[in-house]
C-alpha cells in the first residue's frame, strides 16, 4: 500500500521540481480519483503575483474551471469513462498551464467529485488551502514535509479536525451598549471550555473534517525547498549573497 502512495507522491514531487525550474516555491500536488490522477498543480504565486495561487488551488482550479458559461453543456463527471477517453486528455486545457493541469476527460467536472478524491502534496497544506479542501469535502490528504510556519493540518493549526462546540453566554445584558457594569455578568455567565487536547481541531463544525497522513518522501520535498531558498532571487531589489547557505545545503545533502 505504501508503494501505491509513493507513486502518486512522486508525481507531486515532479510538479514541485517544475515549479523550482520556473522560479516558484517548489510545492506540487496531484488530485487522485479512483486510482487516476485527474489534476495536477504547482505554486503560481510569482507568475500571477497572487499569494493565494498555491499548488492545491491551481489543481482544483484546473479541474473545476470552465472555458465559458454558455458553450459547454454540463455533463456528469461521475459517469463511466473508458480508457480511451482518459488517454485522450490534453492537460494544457488546465487553468494557467503548466501551473494547473486538468487530466479529467469531461469538459465540465462537478465539484461533488472532490468528496471521492485524495490529494497528494509535497508540503503540508497551509491554513488557507486546508480550509478550501475542507469546504470542498476532500476525502483524504497525504503530504511530504510538515509546514511548521503556516501548516493547516497539524503543523500549526488543525483545520482538518472539528472544533469543540462553542459555548454561549447564559446571561446577556438587554441594553444596547455594554458598560463596565456588565463585564462581571458576561464573564460569570460564560461556561468555561475544557482544556484542549490532541483530539481538538480548529476547523469548526460546519463541514466534516478529513484525515491526513504526512512524511511521504519528506526528505525529497525538503530538498526541493532548500534548493529554492539558496538560489538567487531575481525579484529581490538588492540580491543577497547566499554562498553560505548553498555550502551548508551541499554539506547536508552529502553527509
Amino acid at each position: 500500500e505504501r508503494a501505491h502512495h509513493l507513486k502518486f507522491m512522486q508525481e507531486a514531487l515532479s510538479m514541485g521540481s517544475l515549479a523550482l525550474n520556473t522560479n516558484e516555491t517548489p510545492v506540487g500536488c496531484v488530485l487522485v480519483y479512483r486510482g487516476r490522477i485527474i489534476a495536477k498543480g504547482m505554486n503560481a504565486t510569482n507568475v500571477t503575483r497572487n499569494g493565494t495561487r498555491h499548488a492545491e488551488f491551481m489543481a482544483l482550479s484546473a479541474l473545476l474551471s470552465r472555458k465559458s458559461s454558455g458553450d459547454i453543456e454540463e455533463v456528469n463527471s461521475n459517469r463511466a469513462l473508458d480508457d480511451a477517453s482518459w488517454g485522450d486528455v490534453d492537460p494544457s486545457n488546465g487553468h494557467i498551464f503548466p501551473y494547473g493541469q486538468k487530466l479529467h476527460p469531461a469538459p465540465v467536472v462537478n465539484r461533488e467529485i472532490i468528496s471521492e478524491c485524495i490529494l497528494y502534496v509535497t508540503v503540508e497544506p497551509c491554513v488557507m488551502c486546508a480550509s478550501l479542501l475542507r469546504q470542498l469535502g476532500i476525502k483524504k490528504v497525504y503530504f511530504g514535509a510538515v509546514n511548521d510556519k503556516f501548516g493547516g493540518t497539524g503543523g500549526v493549526f488543525k483545520i482538518h479536525m472539528n472544533s469543540k462546540p462553542v459555548a454561549k453566554p447564559e446571561d446577556r445584558p438587554y441594553q444596547n451598549g455594554y458598560g463596565p457594569q456588565d463585564v462581571e455578568r458576561i464573564v460569570k455567565g460564560r461556561p468555561g471550555l475544557a482544556p484542549r487536547d490532541e483530539d481538538d481541531g480548529d476547523g469548526g463544525n460546519v463541514e466534516r473534517g478529513f484525515p491526513v497522513e504526512g512524511g511521504y518522501l519528506r526528505d525529497e520535498a525538503v530538498s526541493l525547498l532548500r534548493r529554492f531558498y539558496v538560489q538567487e532571487n531575481g525579484r529581490a531589489p538588492q540580491p543577497r549573497k547566499k554562498e553560505g547557505r548553498a555550502a551548508r545545503l551541499f554539506a547536508m545533502e552529502n553527509q
